[in-house]
């Protein structure tokens, strides 16, 4: 499980995001694009938009090495992100915000 949390455009904490030491990484999820049900199109926040940009991240990195276990997969994840907030994990970003260009390009440390 990777706990996350929401980030505005200008990677400032959404207001409304969870926060504590359980916050692993971090990632868009203010005024985000979405589909409504009306076969139409929405503006919305919420950290259910970041979660699924981790996510998408997380499949797309297991898609391009499928060898790597989901904890592999996850520390990848942390040590590609843009570190904000406090140096290191911190409650607000955990270990920052993800970074899909580097997770993809990245060679992970499975040791």
């Amino acid at each position: 499980m990777i706990s996350v949390s929401a980030t505005d455009a200008a990677d400032n904490i959404w207001a409304g995001a969870n926060y504590g030491s359980w916050i692993d990484l971090a990632a868009p999820g203010v005024r985000v694009l979405s589909l409504g049900l009306a076969k139409g199109y929405l503006v919305s926040t919420g950290s259910s938009f970041s979660a699924a940009q981790v996510s998408g991240v997380a499949a797309l990195v297991r898609r391009k090495r499928p060898s790597l276990t989901n904890t592999n997969v996850a520390q990848l994840l942390y040590q590609t992100a843009d570190d904000l907030g406090a140096k290191g994990k911190d409650q607000f970003y955990g270990f920052g915000r993800v970074n899909a260009a580097r997770a993809l390009s990245t060679k992970p440390r499975t040791s």
